[in-house]
């Protein structure tokens, strides 16, 4: 009886520890995550590249796309990212933190556009086929877009958008888009700028014409300060009202003629 029981402990034991051990897989991502926070990017990339082909799990595709995005792979992460929002259906706020990062990170991938004539050979990037009746989503660096035996260098930047044109030898070039004849160019009226510009002569006119009331007035006032002080005071208060209502048109009548001539020049 004993030994029955020390067998099953033992066999209990057993299973616990297998349980317990963690698999390759586990010891890559681990080892992945280690090495993103010591900052060794491709190092950490590769250690999730592992885990995911020894046991694929959407955690370990979501910290792959982490990765790639820190090294520049934006068009792989991006696809990752897509893919852990659309089918992680286990972890619903993962799939929904994918999703942000997607659409933050879409602007910053770099984009081929790829122009070819009719009846052309498929087109490759970096060697694969690729569809071209959409832009075409790369990763930063340089690729090769080849198609009839030609081929062209492309070098992606952070949110490039890259055009290139594949044509065979002796085939019809590319259809071109018809452009429309462009319009005349838009004049602005010059009415406002008259209207502007009058009023301010008007106003100008008008304020020198209060000042010279004002001066003649003045005098007027020096002459009575000697024969009626009484008088005089209040010619002076009169000459005060005179000299405001100058001041007040020849500033408004200057500043409406300075944006009749910006109006006119336009």
């Amino acid at each position: 009886m004993r030994s029955v029981r020390r067998g099953a402990c033992i066999a209990v034991l057993v299973v616990r520890t297998a349980l317990a051990a963690p698999t390759p897989a586990d010891q890559a991502f681990e080892r992945g995550r280690t090495l993103m926070q010591q900052n060794k990017i491709a190092e950490a990339c590769a250690a999730f590249e592992d885990s995911l082909r020894l046991d694929f799990q959407y955690g370990t595709l979501f910290n792959l796309a982490q990765c790639d995005v820190r090294r520049g792979k934006l068009a792989t992460a991006l696809a990752a990212f897509r893919r852990v929002a659309a089918e992680d259906k286990a972890n619903p706020t993962r799939a929904a933190r994918a999703k942000e990062i997607a659409d933050e990170l879409e602007p910053r991938v770099p984009t081929v556009y790829v122009v070819t004539g009719p009846g052309s050979p498929p087109v490759t990037l970096d060697g694969e086929p690729v569809d071209i009746t959409a832009p075409v989503r790369v990763d930063v660096g340089t690729h090769i877009v080849a198609s009839a035996g030609q081929q062209r260098e492309v070098r992606a930047t952070e949110g490039a958008r890259l055009e290139v044109t594949l044509v065979a030898p002796g085939a019809p070039p590319p259809p071109t888009a018809v452009e429309a004849p462009m319009p005349p160019p838009h004049r602005p009226s010059k009415l406002p700028a008259g209207f502007t510009l009058g009023g301010g002569v008007l106003a100008l006119g008008a304020g020198l014409s209060f000042g010279a009331v004002a001066w003649s007035s003045w005098r007027d006032a020096q002459k009575l300060a000697m024969t009626d002080p009484v008088a005089a005071d209040r010619e002076v208060a009169h000459v005060r009202t005179l000299g405001n209502v100058s001041t007040a048109l020849v500033a408004v009548g200057a500043v409406a003629i300075a944006v009749g001539v910006y109006l006119w020049r336009r």
